[in-house]
């Protein structure tokens, strides 16, 4: 069977017959891109993903979660919802369930992931994200119309996969292979060109620029070019002042066993818990967590921030450090909205962590992680300060 056949008869196959030439219109006028450019933009993300989940199929508990995301899924709503998708509108729960997929698949790695495809595509970097808002949820719509139509179960939903990856190995950038096995993030990523402005925006700047220039005009003829202005204040010596520790306080070097040093918060997760590693007379058990500081998700849903890179990669640095050391994740949340979504909400992020520190070369059977939901609070529900530090990602040392 020829390469063009696989595709034809292959999920990604079933995926492209759904994008028509109105939804392809309409991405490329929105992205500014061609239409070939824009299909093939999309094709090469439902590969990409497909890919992504490929990667895991080896671990039962991830390919356990990510069936139940798709088998719950809204199918027909999720596929009725393409030409709001194309056209840039983001309805909640189908834009949810396409994030919780990215993010269980790429977590940090995701603008990176989106860079490649667009390149590869012949896009801007920044049409990356906008196609990946598109492929995922359009990607969990066929896989679901898939676990429905042929009854799949989670085993039977890994065996298709893992054929699916054979098919689609043509369709993949190479640099995506090696960011989904934990190569290096491209460096010209940090320093691409900012977005253009969109047309609107510039609609909106004219009109007051042109009142700024009426008033530069009328400024003389009101008299204000003869008025005499005074004299400029002599300079005034400016006097910076010492930075005053945060919250978690001034910031320390720290050497690792391994010879790498960090510098960390004083009162920080990192600190406490290499002291708790190094003292002797404090064995591991099952009450001594360690609440992480600097980790922050997108509202309601697991995708970590960019500015959790750098507490993860601390983390990740102070376990291989200690390698005997073993870890558990928990997450949990507060007690608003469903109970049942806090728990998987919880659990979801718990696990991305887990991946996160894992891909930054921490032994991945070292690791486990758990979802409390809203058990264990440590904090007030009652309040919105309470509630905050009820959401949170902690950590327990299982084994020193």
């Amino acid at each position: 069977m020829s390469n063009n056949e696989d595709r034809t008869n292959s999920i990604v196959g079933s995926a492209m017959r759904l994008v028509t030439p109105e939804l392809t219109r309409s991405l490329a006028s929105r992205l500014g891109g061609s239409r070939t450019a824009v299909q093939s933009g999309v094709g090469t993300n439902v590969a990409v993903l497909i890919n992504g989940i490929a990667h895991h199929a080896g671990d039962p508990g991830f390919m356990m979660r990510l069936f139940n995301l798709v088998r719950e899924s809204d199918v027909n709503g999720t596929l009725s919802s393409l030409p709001d998708l194309a056209a840039g509108a983001r309805p909640s729960l189908v834009n949810e369930q396409g994030s919780k997929l990215v993010s269980m698949l790429f977590g940090l790695r995701k603008t990176a992931v989106e860079y490649v495809v667009a390149h590869h595509s012949g896009l801007g970097a920044f049409a990356g994200s906008e196609l990946m808002s598109f492929a995922a949820p359009l990607t969990v719509g066929v896989l679901g119309q898939q676990i429905h139509d042929q009854g799949l179960n989670v085993f039977s939903f890994s065996n298709l996969i893992t054929s699916e990856s054979e098919k689609i190995k043509s369709m993949l950038p190479a640099r995506v292979a090696d960011l989904l096995s934990g190569g290096p993030i491209p460096s010209e990523i940090s320093t691409a060109a900012p977005p253009p402005r969109r047309p609107e925006m510039m609609k909106e700047v004219f009109p007051i620029l042109g009142l700024f220039v009426l008033a530069l005009i009328a400024w003389p003829l009101s008299g204000g070019c003869r008025s005499q202005q005074p004299a400029p204040p002599a300079p005034v010596a400016q006097v910076t002042p010492a930075p005053t520790p945060g919250p978690l306080g001034e910031f320390i070097k720290r050497k690792l066993p391994d010879g790498t040093e960090l510098n960390i918060p004083r009162l920080g997760i990192e600190n406490k818990l290499i002291d708790f590693i190094e003292d002797s007379s404090k064995p591991a058990d099952k009450t001594t967590w360690f609440d992480f500081d600097r980790l922050t998700f997108d509202t309601g849903a697991s995708t970590l921030q960019p500015s959790s890179s750098e507490q993860l990669q601390n983390i990740a640095a102070i376990l291989k450090a200690y390698p005997k050391i073993r870890a558990k994740i928990g997450g949990y949340k507060d007690n608003t909205g469903n109970k049942n979504a806090n728990l998987k909400l919880s659990e979801s992020r718990a696990v991305n962590v887990m991946h996160e520190l894992a891909s930054r070369g921490v032994d991945a059977s070292r690791l486990e992680a758990k979802g409390y939901g809203e058990d264990h609070p440590v904090a007030d529900n009652a309040t919105e300060d309470g509630r905050q530090k009820n959401r949170r990602i902690s950590l327990l040392v299982t084994e020193k």
